[in-house]
């Protein structure tokens, strides 16, 4: 994990982690309710990385955004997701994002 992922991960206590395969997997085990949140803040993924696993979590009633907040848009230039994102069941996206945005901030 990268040092934004653990700061944040001690400030929201999150004690329990679930190590597992691909990111497009990770998301779909917010979306089968196994995991509630999945924080990817590398910019070595790509768009093809996470879209089906989007239109999954999405349809499940999940949430998928960049760390900013920003909804993604698919078949861009530049299809790397350089802002890395977060991944939640929706009911805790809007605290993570905060959270996010007060550690980038420090």
């Amino acid at each position: 994990m990268k040092e934004l992922e653990v700061k944040l991960c001690g400030d929201l206590g999150i004690v329990d982690f679930v190590t597992h395969g691909s990111a497009g997997l990770k998301i779909c085990l917010i979306a089968e309710q196994e995991a509630d949140i999945y924080i990817n803040s590398s910019d070595k993924t790509a768009e093809w990385d996470i879209c089906a696993a989007d239109v999954i979590l999405s349809e499940a009633g999940g949430k998928i955004t960049d760390m900013s907040g920003d909804v993604f848009v698919y078949n861009r230039d530049n299809y790397i997701n350089l802002n890395g994102f977060v991944c939640t069941n929706s009911l805790l996206h809007d605290e993570i994002i905060k959270g996010i945005k007060g550690i980038r901030e420090v």
